[in-house]
């Protein structure tokens, strides 16, 4: 994909840091919604908590509200005489904001004095006269409240009192929620009787699923759930009633919708912060590659390049190398062209002086290593071609003068064949001559011959 080095180490090393801060962003953002997660979860757990302590501190201000019934005086006359109007106005003065309700029995159960708010339609007042003290939830005639029974005595006069309010009033859990900054819910059954999530979502029913666990179960539940469309961290706990059975169900809940815009807000940052510090680690790494990796290879390859080329006379770049191995390598290429052109260029001297029939130049230069046989051999031609030109020389006089000496032997042979040709010239005369004469005596001869007959 990429031929160059520095190129493949930036891309390489860019991939490496883009899969390392991916991976600790990863990690980071898992951790931290984790751990958002856990502390969403543990505000519903401890709202459960604060939930089910305000009621029962609830119930504690019950029993304070019935104790200071007990105290008023002439309680007990007006219970004795059955005096609803003076009980009513003791217990207008108890209960100011009208927000409590109140029941009082005579030790055989019956009915003295209940308040216009009383919501029971029966009760066992003879379990509070024989002694207990009911302080709880309790449901009847679909209301359900938060009580305390107590037998209270005055002017030797016992009585029996129930006080308590109806949980349908949702101002004691705004006191939870102000607490824990979560919402809570007060289920009678599986209907949300009570709740700070909106007056809306009462009457509302909890998930089946839930409903499965908390109230056919009879098991707590902790984990998430949507409620009105929103996500939520969430804690549920059946109620129980004052004879321990299952009447509904305690809820409380962290809404996170916040968390999550937060979360989602946390990871665009954290992956912008990333995004930037890997281009700029990956700029860094550019940078520095390109100094010094990419451009010393560079230059090492044209070395290189010039040295196959044998273009060794070329001039060094100025080009300022790192004290590092890349930087010692191209300084040392650097070094080996400039040694090999010293040597080249000497040899090359020694050479054209020996072709001008120069014998007498020597190498200016150390030649290391192997070139040290090229001195040698240089120096060793240089001499043996000296002693062969030498004898060369000699044999050219000596062939010199015998061509001398056969130059003059010819020539006094050629003066002899001269001389030779001169006197044969002169025989052949002297031949014809007196071939001729005895041609003249036969013929002479002959004509006598002829005469005589």
């Amino acid at each position: 994909m990429f031929k160059k080095l520095g190129t493949q180490i930036v891309f390489i090393t860019t991939i490496c840091i883009i899969v390392v801060i991916a991976v600790m962003l990863t990690v980071t953002l898992l951790s931290f919604h984790s751990y958002n997660d856990s502390i969403l979860l543990e505000r519903a757990k401890v709202g459960m908590e604060v939930l089910e302590n305000t009621i029962n501190s609830e119930i504690d201000v019950l029993a304070e509200s019935l104790l200071r019934m007990e105290v008023t005086e002439g309680v007990g006359t007006a219970c004795a005489e059955k005096d609803e109007a003076a009980l009513s106005s003791m217990w207008s003065n108890i209960n100011s904001n009208g927000k409590l309700f109140i029941a009082i029995a005579d030790m055989d159960g019956n009915l003295i004095y209940k308040s216009s708010n009383y919501p029971f339609s029966t009760f066992d007042y003879k379990n509070i006269a024989s002694g207990n003290r009911p302080s709880g939830v309790y449901l009847d005639n679909n209301a359900l409240c938060a009580v305390f029974g107590s037998t209270f005595t005055e002017n030797d006069i016992t009585s029996v009192g129930l006080v308590g309010f109806d949980m349908k009033d949702s101002e004691w859990m705004e006191k939870v929620k102000s607490l824990v900054d979560c919402d809570v819910t007060v289920f009678n059954g599986n209907l949300r009787y009570s709740t700070t999530l909106g007056a809306s979502l009462v009457g509302t029913p909890m998930g089946d699923s839930i409903k499965k666990i908390v109230l056919d179960s009879k098991q707590p539940f902790e984990g998430t759930a949507t409620i009105n469309n929103a996500p939520f961290y969430v804690s549920y706990s059946p109620m129980y009633d004052l004879n321990n059975n299952t009447v509904g169900a305690w809820f409380a809940g962290s809404n996170a919708t916040a968390a999550n815009a937060e979360f989602t807000s946390v990871t665009v940052i954290a992956i912008i912060i990333g995004a930037v510090g890997a281009l700029g680690i990956a700029a860094f790494i550019f940078i520095f590659c390109t100094t010094r990796v990419t451009k010393p290879l560079k230059y090492a390859e044209e070395y290189a390049q010039e040295m196959l080329k044998g273009q060794l006379d070329t001039t060094n770049v100025t080009y300022k190398f790192a004290n590092d191995e890349v930087g010692t390598f191209v300084g040392v290429l650097q070094n080996a062209k400039q040694g090999m052109n010293a040597v080249v260029s000497d040899s090359s001297r020694i050479l054209a002086a020996m072709a001008d029939g120069d014998f007498t130049e020597t190498p200016n230069v150390e030649y290391p290593g192997v070139f040290a046989d090229i001195e040698r051999n240089i120096i060793k031609i240089e001499d043996d071609l000296g002693v062969t030109l030498s004898n060369m020389n000699t044999s050219s006089d000596e062939v010199l003068t015998g061509s001398n000496q056969m130059a003059e032997g010819s020539q006094s042979l050629a003066d002899g064949t001269t001389r030779q040709a001169s006197a044969i010239e002169q025989i052949s005369a002297t031949i014809a001559e007196v071939s001729s004469q005895i041609a003249t005596t036969a013929q002479n001869a002959a004509q006598a011959g002829e005469l005589s007959k």
